[in-house]
């Protein structure tokens, strides 16, 4: 990861700090859809 975009980016650390931040809501949000899904069809089979 040495292109010239995250050369820029490198004498800023507010950049890779919202970069993080947003990977981690991202991945929190993607992580909580998939267990809601999964918590529903429990139910779903528990209920037949």
């Amino acid at each position: 990861m040495t292109s010239p975009y995250f050369d820029q980016f490198k004498n800023k650390p507010i950049y890779k700090i919202l970069l993080v931040l947003l990977i981690m809501v991202l991945v929190l949000k993607i992580g909580y859809e998939i267990g809601y899904a999964g918590y529903q069809f429990g139910h779903w089979l528990k209920a037949r």
